[in-house]
């Protein structure tokens, strides 16, 4: 029987022509850059950006073919033990997050088993969320969250 919970996934995601291309390229030209990074696809606050520009520990390069392989077999492994996931879940996706699609979130919390799981949507924040405009307020529901369950 086919799994029918991951099925938007692999067919946004997942394309077997996406995957054939990668895997080629990857053994053909590993290193070759594909895409810069640009911090603004990181995060909305632009004083998060320039803190990301100026992190010596955060890589600044472009992103590279093997970097997208390892990617789409990462999606891969999480896939299955998402279906799994039986502690409560406390999921936030940036509404103006460039690097993930919300589906994934969604995803995650469709798919989880878990009886105890929320998806909030955060308005105006990118990728790294706990970076950007609202870390204050999510820090504290984060910690609300945590405390309502101890």
């Amino acid at each position: 029987p086919q799994d029918t919970r991951c099925s938007v996934y692999r067919s946004q995601v997942h394309t077997p022509i996406k995957k054939i291309l990668v895997t080629f390229l990857t053994r053909v030209i590993p290193l070759v850059p594909v895409k810069f990074l640009d911090p603004k696809r990181i995060a909305a606050d632009p004083t998060a950006q320039d803190a990301f520009r100026k992190d010596p520990l955060v890589y600044h390069g472009n992103v590279r073919v093997r970097m997208g392989m390892h990617f789409l077999r990462m999606e891969d492994y999480v896939r299955e033990p998402i279906v799994e996931l039986s502690v409560p879940l406390l999921i936030f996706h940036g509404g103006a997050d460039q690097l993930s699609e919300e589906f994934g979130s969604r995803l995650l919390k469709g798919s989880a088993k878990s009886a105890d799981k929320t998806l909030k949507i955060v308005e105006g924040c990118g990728h790294a969320l706990l970076h950007d405009y609202k870390r204050e307020e999510l820090v504290e529901e984060i910690i609300l969250w945590i405390a309502k369950r101890l």
